[in-house]
């Protein structure tokens, strides 16, 4: 099976899924680093990596997998890695019947063509949608966190583009808040702490103003689903008054203004 879509979109954790309901050990290989300077040294190491697999029952998790499968037609590589791509061909085609193998990449337009031939099921695992983001943060928030349903609705919605590694990442963030925060301390805001991830890392704010503002936050949350982020909810969320949102989203032109 060959896993290909974006990083950090759940590859690795599928190629753990298979082996666990095979009931299988996971011998995972990130080829990069089986890669060598060395002439002739790269196709020794894949050939005993698969030579360990033959004498052991496993599933086979090949990640990084473009790093030794490029395509053989590239006229800037090198003939070595043309004699790599046989040599991973050659061992795949020789491998004992009943031994899993799984390969997963971020760069499948990198693959050469003969390469996808050797697997019987290619399987792109993409970004996660609005109710996919619900259940995984249902799954990752802290039991302690103020997390409501209604405020994992909110966070779901205003996650689109974020990975589901991103998630996780938002996610033990609102942890550590919670459990380093005393008693007199404000409540933690998850809203915040997923619009501060989304303006320091996710893509569709990376062209926004390096500081932001509590204006940019009002517009964000409206932009996002006016019939979720009504006016009561966004002062809720963001403790302000609604004149204060009217004026903001008068300014900018919305035309859903209460």
């Amino acid at each position: 099976m060959l896993l290909h879509g974006p990083p950090g979109c759940g590859k690795s954790r599928a190629a753990q899924f298979v082996a666990a309901t095979l009931e299988l050990p996971l011998v995972t290989a990130r080829l990069d680093g089986l890669v060598s300077s060395l002439l002739g040294s790269t196709a020794k190491n894949i050939r005993a990596l698969f030579d360990f697999v033959d004498q052991t029952p496993c599933v086979l998790f090949l990640d990084e997998f473009d790093a030794v499968a490029k395509k053989r037609d590239d006229h800037h590589e090198l003939g070595e890695l043309k004699r790599v791509v046989n040599s991973l061909l050659q061992n795949i085609d020789a491998l004992s019947a009943g031994i899993p193998v799984v390969a997963a990449t971020n760069h499948p337009h990198l693959l050469d063509p003969a390469v996808w031939r050797r697997f019987e099921f290619h399987v792109h695992i993409g970004m996660p949608d609005r109710k996919a983001r619900r259940e995984l943060f249902m799954m990752y928030l802290p039991p302690y966190s103020s997390s409501s349903d209604r405020l994992i609705e909110c966070m779901a919605a205003l996650s689109d583009g974020l990975s589901p590694s991103d998630i996780n990442l938002v996610c033990r963030s609102v942890a550590r808040r919670v459990a380093l925060s005393s008693k007199s301390d404000a409540p933690v805001s998850e809203i915040n702490i997923l619009l501060n991830f989304k303006r320091r890392y996710g893509e569709s704010v990376r062209d926004s103003p390096p500081t932001r503002t509590l204006d940019d936050d009002i517009i964000h949350l409206r932009t996002a689903d006016p019939s979720l982020f009504t006016y009561s909810r966004i002062s809720s969320l963001l403790g302000v008054s609604k004149g204060k949102i009217n004026s903001v989203l008068t300014r900018a032109g919305d035309n859903n203004a209460e």
